[in-house]
């Protein structure tokens, strides 16, 4: 809270929206697909990006937390679809 004080709210979020739009260009330069296709419904602090058929949670999971600095378990939750059932 300190350091969203001290750079002010609007700052933060201008930083938040800038890392989103470099994930997201980073995501599609590698042909990876958006669980939100439409940019209006996105959030600015929460990317959700689609597995491609073929690739296993496992693989995805152990290449995630040797590459990644985010310590976030729910990055790597599964999704659901509206139905409920696992994507």
């Amino acid at each position: 809270m300190r350091i969203v004080l001290e750079d002010g709210l609007e700052a933060r979020w201008a930083k938040h929206k800038l890392n989103q739009h470099a994930l997201i260009a980073g995501v599609e330069a590698l042909g990876l697909k958006l669980l939100v296709e439409n940019p209006k419904d996105r959030l600015v602090t929460v990317t959700a990006v689609m597995i491609p058929s073929g690739v296993t949670m496992q693989n995805s999971a152990t290449s995630f937390w040797t590459n990644s600095t985010s310590k976030s378990p729910a990055a790597l939750a599964p999704s659901r679809t509206k139905s409920g059932a696992s994507a």
